[in-house]
């Protein structure tokens, strides 16, 4: 998957996590899976109030996800318009299915609501806003 994505509204919102369980929010332009690095805009506010925008460029080796916020602004609930899991570069991307829907259909869950393992569940409970991404990729590295 290396077609380049760009965001209609030239930048959108982004959680970046990374692999030692920080996250960023930022905003990217574009996105393209199969780059070496990501460049995230981030901005803060000094002790003066006034707004500071700084670039961080990641490596990729050290982020283990991308979301991309609906409609470019922080989700309240924490749900997102699509989501890239990395290993070494982006290798999947859930789109209108639940992950815990994909691995019942690969035959790794079992369908018949039996035990689950901790990503899976941490993804249920990041999804209906009990969690965030953050925590679930710092709990199950471990």
């Amino acid at each position: 998957m290396s077609d380049e994505r760009w965001f209609k509204d030239r930048q959108t919102t982004v959680t970046v996590g990374l692999t030692d369980g920080r996250t960023l929010v930022g905003t990217l332009g574009r996105f393209r899976p199969g780059d070496a690095d990501l460049v995230l805009t981030l901005r803060s506010r000094g002790a003066a109030g006034l707004v500071a925008t700084q670039h961080q460029r990641l490596a990729a080796e050290h982020i283990a996800y991308v979301a991309v916020h609906r409609g470019g602004i922080l989700p309240a609930s924490g749900a997102f318009g699509e989501i890239y899991f990395y290993a070494h570069s982006v290798n999947a991307r859930e789109e209108k299915t639940t992950l815990a829907d994909i691995l019942v259909e690969t035959g790794a869950l079992a369908p018949d609501g039996g035990m689950r393992t901790l990503v899976p569940d941490g993804i249920e409970k990041c999804l209906a806003g009990h969690t965030d991404l953050g925590r679930v990729v710092a709990v199950c590295s471990r």
